[in-house]
């Protein structure tokens, strides 16, 4: 019996659906529909404001999806350990693929090692030395177990500019930091000149409440890196499983 890692391959795209159904439940098509700009005169001061709002209710329905999404790359790789043990007849009790966080790593491999082989438990520590993402999946571990078992992590908007698309040029109002963490609404701009009527564009971040603060907190961060790792550990399990394959590590090419 050969390792089969469809279950993992249909998970990570899973995953990577969840993803794309927050984006569009955050941002909708195109421009994002997250933020609505205003602009005012005030007849006592003769001065021209402007605002933005967010849409915060838009934030909290996505929720959900967004922990989908963190949970399924967690069970993709569980189910790469899975894949390799099953034609080993191993025990399913405690058969996790090894906690990304330094503390827990290797402790973990070492843990299920005899379980699914040596063999595969190498190309697992090479290719996650190798790897710069595994702070994202530690994050997006973090994200799928608060999902589960506390509470839905919020993605929380924060703007970080307005451009005004110029003739001559894009001019960019800054916004102070964490400008919307206590509000919906923020005035970003007050004057008795009136802001041009051209084009204009926000350049939004985004961060997930409540994750460990040596962690990306960006959504578009974590997930397209996590992503990239959970593939680069199938594709080398599925090789090792079928042939061997060869891993450059700390200068030196190791043929598993």
């Amino acid at each position: 019996m050969e390792p089969d890692f469809s279950d993992a391959k249909a998970l990570l795209s899973r995953a990577k659906r969840h993803y794309n159904d927050f984006n569009q439940a955050v941002h909708g098509k195109g421009l994002s529909t997250l933020w609505k700009h205003s602009e005012s005169f005030d007849p006592r001061s003769f001065e021209w404001y402007y605002s933005l709002t967010i849409d915060r209710q838009r934030l909290i329905e996505a929720k959900p999806t967004l922990a989908d999404a963190a949970n399924n790359v967690v069970s993709a790789l569980d189910h790469v350990i899975s894949a390799v043990a099953k034609p080993l007849n191993a025990k399913r009790d405690g058969l996790y693929f090894p906690r990304p966080s330094p503390l827990y790593f290797q402790k973990d491999l070492k843990g299920i090692s005899k379980r699914i082989g040596i063999k595969f438990a190498n190309v697992i520590d090479i290719v996650h030395r190798t790897r710069y993402e595994r702070a994202h999946v530690q994050a997006a571990r973090e994200i799928a177990n608060s999902g589960k078992h506390w509470e839905l992590p919020l993605a929380n908007g924060s703007l970080v500019a307005v451009a005004l698309h110029l003739p001559t040029g894009q001019r960019i109002i800054s916004l102070p930091e964490h400008a919307f963490r206590d509000q919906t609404s923020h005035e970003y701009y007050r004057d008795r000149i009136r802001l041009p009527n051209v084009a204009r564009s926000i350049v939004i971040g985004q961060r997930v409440e409540g994750l460990s603060k040596d962690l990306p907190a960006s959504p578009d961060s974590i997930f397209p890196c996590a992503f990239r790792y959970v593939e680069a550990i199938i594709d080398a399990m599925e090789r090792a499983a079928f042939g061997g394959i060869i891993i450059k590590h700390g200068g030196k090419a190791v043929d598993i």
